[in-house]
């Protein structure tokens, strides 16, 4: 079913512009939080425990904006599928991309550490049309159809895309190359996390891109891309500055010490943009 949706979807952006696009969308995200009572309470139990002092309708009014914002992420990445590499270009701006150059001239690679937030696909796409050489690690989707779908989506930008379950080998083969590792660490995987403090509370977050920089000594650039003009329908992505880490081993302290430092700079974006915070997961038990 939510494949057929996809088709359906990508079968009207063909035929429509995007501002008709957004509107379907706004009308479907409106039937889909109303009708979605468990996604709807995963996301405001995730939007409560971020924004602690915030009213109760306020925190209804943003669980209602992130479905309706997640329908608009959607309809800009697939709109990738009928324009040029030059609509990339145009629909997300970069600010920061010297901390970029500066941690790829250490020859070390670099692992850009981002979120559920934005547009993460429009940025890693963007990036790997102005050149850069980028691997994202991709959770499967559990149908296949789907799966390839967005890996063939990717694949047209130049992303190389790297199975979690195969990222161990390929992560550190690409760092070689100097190239760049693009990782979602806001929500859990599994059990193989990592627990840190997150808004105050102990969550279990993903530790492969601490992994990855113990054993290759590389640095972490962590990056946010958000939707900074509604009405001109584009993304700003921010890249940090780099925090470099030395190789070591692997121990629970240092994976925590690493991790945390960028999970702190999420709770900024995330503060400052709760309604673009994309996760239908429970982030805290």
């Amino acid at each position: 079913m939510l494949y057929l949706a996809y088709k359906i979807g990508l079968a009207v952006l063909r035929i429509t512009t995007r501002r008709v696009a957004y509107g379907m969308v706004s009308f479907i995200s409106a039937i889909k939080y109303t009708f979605s009572v468990k996604d709807k309470a995963l996301v405001r139990s995730n939007l409560k425990a971020a924004l602690p002092n915030t009213k109760k309708d306020e925190i209804e009014s943003l669980t209602r904006d992130v479905f309706k914002n997640f329908g608009n992420y959607l309809v800009d990445f697939f709109t990738f599928s009928k324009e040029n590499k030059e609509y990339l270009k145009n629909i997300i701006k970069f600010e920061g991309l010297d901390n970029l150059n500066q941690a790829l001239k250490l020859g070390k690679g670099c692992i850009i550490i981002t979120g559920h937030f934005g547009n993460w696909e429009i940025a890693g796409c963007a990036l790997a049309v102005l050149g850069y050489k980028i691997n994202v690690v991709a959770l499967d989707h559990m149908d296949r159809r789907i799966n390839n779908l967005f890996i063939n989506l990717r694949k047209k930008a130049g992303v190389n895309v790297i199975p979690i379950g195969a990222a161990r080998n390929a992560c550190m083969e690409a760092l070689r190359r100097n190239e760049i590792i693009a990782i979602l660490g806001d929500r859990p995987y599994g059990d193989r996390g990592i627990q840190v403090n997150f808004f105050g509370k102990t969550a279990m977050l993903p530790r492969g891109a601490a992994l990855f920089s113990l054993k290759a000594a590389c640095p972490i650039v962590t990056a946010f891309s958000y939707k900074d003009d509604a009405a001109k329908n584009s993304y700003k992505a921010v890249l940090d500055k780099p925090f470099l880490t030395e190789r070591g081993a692997d121990t629970a302290a240092q994976l925590k010490e690493i991790t945390q430092r960028y999970v702190n700079r999420f709770e900024s974006y995330i503060r400052k943009y709760p309604s673009q915070w994309y996760v239908f997961n429970r982030v805290w038990e």
